[in-house]
């Protein structure tokens, strides 16, 4: 993986725990409404993994999260620290 997707990886996680907290909801809140383990959910959030299909489908309907834009900032911040990464 390159830096560059490292990095984006490591913001949207940061994204979705901004979101989560402006919600004032736990991990465990967060993972059951998703139906994945709060262990797979705290991955995500650290920046280890990207949400899967399902969950990305779920983060928007069950949990109201507009995740097109928190995908946008995330890559827009990305490509300015690593601007020669494609």
């Amino acid at each position: 993986m390159s830096k560059r997707n490292q990095l984006f990886t490591k913001l949207l996680g940061q994204k979705l725990r901004e979101q989560r907290q402006e919600m004032a909801e736990t991990q465990d809140d967060f993972a059951e409404k998703l139906g994945i383990h709060v262990n797979n959910y705290g991955n995500i959030e650290r920046g280890e993994n990207l949400p899967g299909g399902q969950t990305m489908v779920r983060l928007i309907l069950d949990c109201g999260i507009d995740l097109t834009e928190l995908v946008r900032e995330a890559e827009a911040e990305a490509k300015r620290v690593f601007p020669d990464e494609e």
